[in-house]
């Protein structure tokens, strides 16, 4: 054995040694650090299912049933204008009236030509009787008899002219005069007694409050979910307390080329509050006398704003907060609490595929093979989350319904009926309400989301 090669391997065993000895003994060495991953903390809420009713709400301004503006047909000065304002008026009742120059001399001349007509045709019929009779003994000519029946024509024809002419007076002296159109209440007075007004002024607008109608625009989306009939809820907000119910009359069928909208009117009796007696003195044809009327003090007025609830097809189901849907490789997904696992470890997660057939106040309703109830569906937090995931969790106490501010209490009433996604839509009844409101009675069902 050659040196150089000895040399070389003392020099080799003598580095091995030196290395073994520098690392120690195994229980001085470093533990490695642990490598394992940090819990994530979520919150989560408890899945149940759940009924909605859900509504439209708008608003809009009350009108009258009846509104008409009352003018003159015929020009003149008023002589006659009793009505005052508020007052309770009756249908065909006088309102006022005008006085025309010449009318009545017209009239008066009218009458007496008629009266003059009738009389002479009353001679003619008595000549043309006797001309008739004298005529088959031969005791007349032909000639005669002719004469006496074309005096009886002309006066027929007299008497028709004459009867034309007297129901033109009349009809121009009607105009002078003006009646109220239906019962109702004077809502504005335009003019004063003395003054001269034309044809065609406005003397008073008068209107009917016994029956509110209102109109409402509601988008196409949500128009196909009302028919004519249906409740409405509606509240005035001069009393936000207090609901009156009413039925849509009718549904355009054309939308608002304005607004887009399609317009829906609603109807319902409005609330007589209190009938009161006022006096108030006036002059009548020279004499001071006291007049007495009623006014009636409506709940609602024509111009006050109103609040309507439209009712939905109720939707039954699951409901979870938006946030809780996430959108992975084109699917709407959740994140479900496993229930294996603790507090200390951490709880594992599983990502469901759902379906999402709606959004309502802020909040899906959704469905799927594994959405049942009591499972832990992560709200918050799940956006960080992988499928190998472990998670801390606080449960929030939150609830769909407990969620949507509601200011309508009692209106949530009957539910009309209940759709389940998938499944066909069964008519039930609800519970029992106020007496003071009544639960829509919608008759349509609902097959629910597919």
């Amino acid at each position: 054995m050659s040196v150089r090669p000895a040399i070389l391997l003392v020099i080799f065993l003598i580095s091995i040694s030196g290395v073994m000895s520098c690392k120690g003994p195994k229980s001085k060495r470093k533990a490695k650090p642990n490598t394992a991953k940090p819990l994530n903390t979520v919150s989560i809420i408890v899945l149940k299912n759940q009924k909605h009713f859900p509504t439209i709400d708008t608003v809009s301004k009350a009108n009258p049933i009846k509104e008409v503006t009352l003018s003159m047909e015929a020009s003149g000065k008023l002589i006659y204008l009793p009505g005052e304002i508020g007052e309770v008026v009756e249908k065909n009742q006088l309102l006022a009236r005008v006085r025309t120059l010449g009318l009545w001399s017209q009239k008066n001349a009218a009458v007496a030509r008629l009266s003059e007509i009738e009389t002479a045709l009353t001679q003619a019929k008595t000549d043309f009787e006797q001309m008739k009779t004298l005529s088959k003994s031969g005791a007349v000519s032909k000639r005669d008899f002719e004469l006496a029946e074309i005096a009886l024509k002309s006066r027929r024809a007299q008497l028709d002219t004459a009867r034309a002419t007297l129901g033109q007076v009349k009809e121009s002296l009607y105009g002078t005069a003006m009646f109220a159109d239906f019962d109702g209440e004077i809502a504005a007075k335009y003019q004063q007694a003395g003054n001269f007004v034309g044809m065609g002024s406005p003397l008073y607008r008068v209107v009917d409050l016994s029956e509110i109608k209102i109109q409402f625009g509601i988008s196409e989306l949500e128009v196909k979910d009302i028919k004519v009939g249906d409740i409405v809820h509606l509240r005035a907000i001069a009393y936000p307390k207090r609901k009156w119910e009413g039925k849509v009359h009718f549904i355009s069928p054309a939308a608002d080329t304005m607004l887009g909208t399609f317009p829906v009117e609603v109807r319902f009796p409005n609330t007589v509050i209190s009938e009161t007696e006022k006096k108030v003195k006036m002059d009548a044809n020279g004499k001071d006398v006291t007049k007495i009327y009623k006014i009636r003090n409506w709940a609602i007025k024509a111009g006050m704003t109103i609040q309507a609830r439209f009712f939905k097809p109720v939707v039954s189901g699951f409901f979870v907060p938006v946030d809780a849907v996430l959108k992975r490789s084109g699917k709407s997904k959740v994140f479900v609490v496993s229930q294996n696992g603790d507090d200390k470890n951490g709880y594992a997660v599983k990502m469901v595929t759902v379906k999402v057939h709606g959004i309502y106040e802020g909040w899906y309703h959704i469905s799927g093979k594994e959405i049942v109830d009591g499972i832990r569906i992560i709200t918050t937090g799940n956006s960080r989350l992988r499928k190998d995931s472990k998670v801390v969790y606080r449960s929030l106490k939150l609830d769909f319904k407990s969620s949507i501010s509601d200011d309508w209490p009692d209106a949530l009433t009957k539910a009309t009926t209940v759709g389940t996604p998938g499944k066909s839509g069964e008519q039930k009844k609800g519970n029992s309400v106020k007496k003071s409101i009544t639960s829509p009675k919608s008759k349509n069902t609902s097959k629910g989301v597919k």
